[in-house]
C-alpha cells in the first residue's frame, strides 16, 4: 500500500528481509555516482539537502550535474526507490553512509526484519499539469512550492511514504524505531 491509506489505517508491523551496509566514498561527483550505480537502484529519486535548499530530483544525470555544482555545498542526500535507499552524509573528503536494501530473502546477507510504513502529506496543492516531467506544488498562504520528478498529474496532492524499521534499542531493550528511509512519493488526496 503506498497511497495516502496509509494515513487512514492503524498503524501495522509487516516482516520481510533486507540488508543493511554501511557505504564510504570519497566526496566527488565521480565517486558518489559510482556509488549509486552500483547500488542499482533504477528509476531513483534523490532528496539533497544544500546549504541553502534541497533538491528533489530524479537520480541519473540531473543528480550528476548538482552533484558536480555543488560538490562543497551539500549537506545529506537519500536516493530511494522501493527496493532500497542509499543515505549519504557529508563529512569532508567523505561521503558516508549506508544502502538499506529491502528483499524477499535467500541472499545470505538478508535478514528478517519488521517495518513500519507511514505517509507524510506535502504542503501545498499541485494546481499546474507537469512541465518538463515535474510537477509544481504550492502553498500560496505560506509562500511555499516544491517542485517533484513525476511525469504526470494524478493528484491535488502529493506525500512522502516513509518505511521505519522496528527494532530493540541496546541500553533500554525497549522496541522503537531504529532505522528508516524513504521508499516512494504518492498521491496523498482523501
Amino acid at each position: 500500500m503506498e497511497k495516502i491509506e496509509l494515513a487512514l489505517q492503524p498503524l501495522k508491523i509487516d516482516a520481510g528481509y533486507g540488508s543493511c551496509r554501511k557505504i564510504s566514498a570519497a566526496n566527488n561527483a565521480g565517486s558518489i555516482c559510482d556509488e549509486i550505480d552500483r547500488a542499482s537502484l533504477q528509476e531513483a529519486v534523490a532528496v539533497v539537502w544544500l546549504e541553502q535548499e534541497i533538491a528533489v530530483i530524479r537520480a541519473g544525470e540531473e543528480l550528476k550535474s548538482l552533484l558536480e555544482k555543488n560538490i562543497g555545498l551539500w549537506l545529506e542526500m537519500r536516493i530511494f526507490n522501493q527496493q532500497g535507499e542509499l543515505y549519504f552524509c557529508n563529512q569532508g573528503d567523505l561521503a558516508i553512509g549506508r544502502l538499506r536494501v529491502d528483499g524477499a530473502g535467500g541472499e545470505e546477507d538478508m535478514l528478517p526484519q519488521e517495518y513500519v510504513d507511514t505517509v507524510a502529506r506535502f504542503w501545498g496543492e499541485c494546481e499546474e499539469a507537469p512541465v518538463d516531467g515535474r510537477l509544481k506544488l504550492q502553498d500560496k498562504e505560506r509562500k511555499l512550492s516544491l517542485s517533484l520528478p513525476l511525469a504526470e498529474k494524478t493528484a491535488k496532492f502529493y506525500g512522502l511514504v516513509t518505511r521505519n524499521y522496528v527494532g530493540e534499542n541496546s541500553v533500554t531493550h525497549q522496541a522503537g524505531y531504529v532505522d528508516y528511509r524513504y521508499l516512494a512519493i504518492c498521491e496523498a488526496d482523501v
